[in-house]
Formats: structure tokens, sequence, C-alpha cells
């Protein structure tokens, strides 16, 4: 291909993108929240409906992905970030609604969701597990927070959105099936999620603008400068290490809140 060529073919992504933006500013914020309050719990639906496990993470990251890709293109990142973190708490409600409503076809379509439920129910009759052990759960999250780098790295965010939802599918099934078994569902559909847990969640969305936008700012024939998201990297590594902070301390303390609500 020509040198001619290569910059014809910039300029008609530079087009598109352009084309892109302008078209998503007309876009208000609210019909925004609208679409995500509407296309989350219909794409899980539509996941389960499908029943191919892989296929339900895939379907949830899609429908998000591009809020998520307009917002970095608009550099509009602290609404990015806003926007997933309200996207997974409405994924989360209705996953955990649905877990409680038919948890057999939750536990079939759900990745590694009855595994960790019963690693959590482990640990919440003996003390003993994953999530009292530091030297269980440390090595752990490496291997999920390299694997979350790797993929939106590669994919522009798109592989950390999947990596994402398989993590918050799991852990909102168990939710799910810790309200069965509670004398209060309520109360313990909000607890279930213990605090370091929702505080890895922000940390990793805030570090996935630092990873997604090399990629993103390549397509896009911008220039990207570590300066510029330094911020989301050093925000996100320090909820990241809060997360393990406080889970160390913090879960024995936790765990006797939640068996308060189990018989």
């Amino acid at each position: 291909m020509s040198d001619e060529e290569n910059i014809e073919d910039k300029e008609e992504q530079k087009g598109i993108i352009t084309r892109l933006i302008e078209y998503s500013k007309g876009i208000p914020t609210s019909s925004v929240v609208i679409y995500i309050i509407a296309s989350t719990p219909l794409g899980f639906s539509l996941g389960i409906k499908i029943g191919i496990d892989l296929l339900l993470p895939i379907i949830n990251a899609l429908l998000i992905y591009p809020v998520y890709l307009l917002y970095i293109i608009r550099q509009r990142y602290k609404t990015a970030v806003a926007m997933v973190i309200f996207w997974a708490v409405i994924l989360s409600a209705f996953t955990i609604l649905y877990t409680y409503q038919e948890p057999s076809v939750a536990k079939k379509i759900i990745i590694r969701g009855g595994t960790y439920t019963e690693e959590m129910w482990e640990w919440l009759e003996t003390g003993k597990g994953i999530e009292g052990d530091i030297t269980r759960f440390f090595p752990q999250h490496i291997i999920h927070l390299s694997l979350f780098i790797m993929l939106t790295l590669a994919m522009g965010g798109f592989g950390g959105l999947v990596s994402g939802s398989i993590l918050l599918n799991y852990m909102n099934y168990y939710v799910g099936c810790l309200a069965l078994t509670s004398t209060n569902p309520g109360v313990i559909s909000l607890i279930g999620w213990p605090i370091w847990a929702e505080i890895r969640v922000v940390g990793y969305i805030i570090l996935s603008i630092f990873f997604a936008t090399p990629l993103i700012f390549k397509i896009s024939n911008k220039r990207w400068k570590y300066n510029r998201f330094s911020n989301y990297l050093y925000s996100g590594l320090a909820l990241i290490i809060a997360d393990i902070i406080l889970k160390y301390l913090l879960a024995p303390i936790w765990r006797g809140f939640i068996v308060k609500y189990i018989p």
C-alpha cells in the first residue's frame, strides 16, 4: 500500500470518528442512562435464552462498550467511568434478582457461579477458605488483575469489560444464593457485596481508562500521553491495594455480619 493510500485510509478513519463524535454530542446523558437501564437486563435475558455461558459476559460487554468508547473518544473520561459503574450496578441488581428467582438456570449459565458460591459457603460456615486467607486470595487477585489488564490493552477496553462481566456475574450469583437462604433477603442482597469488592470494581473501571486508551487513540490517529492518563493508573491501583488491605482486615468481621442472616 502506498503512502498516499495510507494517508487516505487515515483521513477516512478520522472522518468516521469525527462523525461519531458529532452524532454522540446530540445524545443527552439522560438518554444514555435510560439505555443502560433498559439494555442491561435485556442483554442478560438474551444471554440466558441463548444458553451458552461464554456468550453471556460478551453480550453484557457489547451493550455497554459503545457508551464507554464514545465517551472516551469525546475525552469525557470521568463520564465513561461513571457510566460503567452505573452499568455494573444495574447488571448486579438484575443478576441477583434473576438468581433469586431462577437459581438452577443461573447456575448453568453463569461461569464459575457454582464453584465460587461453594468456596464462599465454606468460608461462611467454617471461617476458613480463600476469602479469609491472604496467602490464597492475593495470588488470585494478581492473576485476575493481570488478565484484566492484558485484555483491556489488547482490545481497547472491550476485553476488560468481558472479564469484568464474568467476575461480576459469579459474585452476583453468590449474593443471589445468599438471599435465597437468608432470613432477610433484602438486607443480605445489600451486604452480600463486601465493601472491599465494591472498591475493587471501581478500581478496575478507573484503571481501564489508562489501559484502554492507547489502542483507542492509535485507531483514532491521536497521540497518547502517559501524563494525561497517569492519574487513572495511580487511582485505580490505589483502590485495588485498598481492596486487598480491607479484605485482609475486615473479612472476619464481614463474615459475622452475613452469618447473622443465614439460618
